[in-house]
């Protein structure tokens, strides 16, 4: 595909990739101040750009979705120049999105979260929808996919860190007349630990204001930044994803479990007629059809393709990713625990 943005194609050229199984790549990420030298569209800018160049590596066809630039920044909003949503909007949102592009006939799906305060709130709206969705999602970030090659590629600090080294490098790479470079030595925060503000005791979790951890907004920094070192990172980034996506294993069908035929059997010659409509769907609303269906087709098919699997393979795809995949779950069959 010669353009890969949701946005600059036709409505028949969306169906045609839809129509190719194309994945959909669903950037999040935020607005939100990145200290007194990068502008507040920083993670925007940088998702797009990260998804739009892996979109163009990935031997699979694959389709940008518009930027969902509003995200979780409370945080943030000390500093000003901070829009931000509720959790409850944030999921909504996503959810809806989401909704309306499996609507649209895709079916492998990666969000793609260039905003750290978005993280755990993507990866529970991903558990929570998908087991009403037929789309398998992925909920990746870059700098976790990608966090080998990245660290590599810095001199102070070992990934990722707010508007510090490597967001500075990117920016410059791509929107240099947005970056402020006048005094990027005199602004660096070398003490800022970005994680550490948010933790408590050995290993708690105690939300603060990032105004906690820093007095101008930045971690790291951006002293060290260049556009070639930004060009670099980019690079590195998309590659990362675009792995991800050509990775047959990523959008493998989750594997079901010789117990599992047992209890679906089970639950199918109990359930009760009134809650077949949700459940079964498309068997009649008649536990006669129900236990007829089980005994014979559906039970024997569960059978052969049952298999055991290794719990921690069935969440982890790539190095950064989690894959959610609808409408099966499993129990070990030597621990007798759901995997899920």
């Amino acid at each position: 595909m010669s353009e890969v943005e949701w946005q600059r194609m036709k409505a028949h050229e969306v169906r045609a990739c839809a129509e190719l199984d194309a994945v959909v790549i669903l950037p999040i990420a935020s607005i939100e101040q990145h200290g007194p030298h990068l502008p507040t569209m920083t993670d925007t800018r940088l998702g797009q750009e990260v998804a739009v160049r892996a979109a163009r590596v990935a031997s699979s066809p694959v389709i940008v979705a518009p930027v969902m630039w509003a995200g979780l920044s409370e945080h943030h909003m000390p500093f000003g120049g901070t829009l931000t949503l509720s959790h409850v909007t944030f999921r909504a949102v996503l959810h809806d999105l989401v909704a309306a592009t499996v609507r649209n006939g895709f079916k492998r799906i990666v969000i793609s979260n260039s905003h750290g305060g978005n993280d755990l709130a993507m990866q529970q709206f991903c558990d929570e929808i998908s087991a009403s969705t037929p789309a398998t999602l992925v909920a990746t970030t870059y700098p976790a996919e990608a966090s080998e090659e990245i660290a590599a590629l810095l001199e102070d600090q070992k990934g990722v860190m707010h508007a510090g080294e490597a967001e500075t490098s990117m920016m410059m790479a791509c929107e240099g007349d947005l970056v402020d470079t006048t005094d990027l030595a005199g602004i660096a925060q070398m003490e800022a630990d970005a994680p550490s503000f948010l933790k408590a005791g050995k290993g708690s979790y105690r939300w603060r204001p990032f105004s906690h951890l820093t007095a101008n907004g930045l971690a790291g920094n951006p002293a060290r930044s260049t556009p070639d070192k930004g060009e670099a990172l980019l690079k590195v980034s998309a590659d990362a994803i675009a792995a991800l996506i050509d990775d047959p294993d990523t959008w493998a069908s989750p594997r079901t479990s010789a117990v599992t035929a047992l209890v679906v059997c089970r639950f199918f010659a109990t359930v009760e007629p009134a809650r077949l409509r949700p459940m079964s769907r498309g068997l009649k609303e008649d536990p006669h059809h129900a236990r007829r269906h089980c005994r014979t087709g559906l039970c024997q098919d569960l059978r052969q393709r049952a298999t055991c699997r290794d719990p921690e393979r069935y969440r982890t795809r790539g190095r950064g990713a989690q894959r959610f995949a609808a409408h099966h779950f499993a129990v070990d069959d030597k621990s007798g625990r759901w995997a899920d």
